[in-house]
């Protein structure tokens, strides 16, 4: 079950990297004067999303709170660890 909530958690950071992702090309691509409220929206959405999320899990206990959060923060990093090596520039 724990492992179930660290993938709940993963999977939240999962769609948040999606959002940041789109939120960026959409304001690259068209530069209207909207964009910061789409990204003030986005990052509202963001923040929501992982509440709703670690709270839920919190709610069955500290341990599965805490597994969530895990999984989260694993992901999280993951991440940055796949865009910066993607990102580097061969030699």
């Amino acid at each position: 079950m724990l492992l179930l909530w660290a993938f709940a958690g993963a999977l939240a950071e999962g769609l948040n990297a999606l959002t940041r992702q789109w939120a960026v090309t959409w304001v690259y691509q068209y530069r209207s004067k909207g964009t910061v409220w789409l990204l003030i929206g986005g990052y509202l959405f963001r923040l929501a999303w992982l509440a709703l999320v670690l709270g839920w899990a919190f709610s069955r206990g500290p341990v599965p709170g805490m597994a969530a959060f895990g999984g989260y923060w694993i992901a999280h990093w993951m991440i940055i660890l796949l865009i910066s090596r993607s990102r580097r520039q061969p030699e």
